[in-house]
């Protein structure tokens, strides 16, 4: 295991060309100013482009293989303390690398890790059934539509609304959505309405709703079934992942750790 540090600088993307090279030159210039006595915090606080920037640089107790390739046979290289003597490259920029803290693996007793084993294994149990509802939860809104109830006044309450009519929001249906968000999210319904085309909130509820039910994979899914579960008001919470994924689709954070497979 290894405790280490980075400093990240991607200025532009792609890094090509001038970019890179804009890149690389911030890069040495903090590198000459580690070695000129700087702090590695305070540099990875202002110039470092990736998350951990925030926290000083610090990524944290990572294991062979947490790291991408070109990290991992550079901080291999480097004994505790130690900085790379020159910017490393990887796909997602130009690293400024120091390796904190290395430590040789042991074989912990069962009793010292059978907390952490039973964390793990109601996380995989919950993931795996999270799959299984929203695979089925998937099939029926195909067929008959998720129950999203509201009152006439935009009220939580009856006639149900599904999925199904979201997907054909009409004029009425819309004022009672804006009446109910304005008296419960309001953020959210001047964001839904900045975003409005000539269709207005109707057009965007349907074209959100019918975009959700058509590309939301398990993980979606999921996202929405922990909403539900977690708000205090299922229906406000599952909609405001619907109109929110649409208002403001999610990007994959830059991350140097690599992603464990299932």
């Amino acid at each position: 295991m290894k405790n280490s540090s980075s400093i990240c600088i991607h200025e532009a993307e792609p890094l090509e060309g001038d970019a890179d090279e804009q890149a690389l030159n911030s890069a040495r210039q903090t590198l000459a100013d580690l070695n000129a006595g700087r702090r590695f915090e305070d540099l990875a606080l202002t110039r470092s482009d990736c998350p951990s920037g925030k926290s000083g640089g610090v990524l944290g107790q990572m294991e062979t293989g947490d790291l991408v390739r070109e990290v991992e046979a550079a901080l291999a290289a480097l004994e505790p303390g130690g900085i790379a003597p020159k910017p490393v490259r990887s796909a997602y920029g130009w690293h400024v690398l120091r390796l904190d803290q290395r430590a040789g693996g042991a074989l912990l007793p069962y009793e010292h890790v059978r907390e952490a084993i039973r964390m793990r294994i109601d996380a995989r149990s919950w993931a795996l059934g999270a799959a299984e509802y929203a695979e089925r939860l998937m099939a029926a809104s195909a067929h008959e539509g998720i129950a999203i109830s509201l009152s006439e006044e935009g009220e939580v309450g009856a006639p149900a609304i599904s999925l199904g009519t979201l997907m054909s929001a009409g004029p009425e249906l819309s004022e009672r959505i804006e009446s109910w968000l304005a008296g419960t999210d309001p953020e959210l319904l001047a964001a839904v309405k900045d975003a409005a085309s000539d269709d207005g909130v109707a057009g965007l509820v349907q074209r959100a709703s019918s975009a959700f039910v058509r590309e939301a994979d398990d993980s979606a899914w999921s996202t929405l079934i922990s909403a539900a579960q977690d708000s205090d008001d299922p229906v406000l919470g599952s909609v405001r992942v619907i109109l929110r994924r649409s208002l403001k689709p999610a990007r994959p954070a830059v991350t140097l750790i690599r992603k464990s497979g299932p």
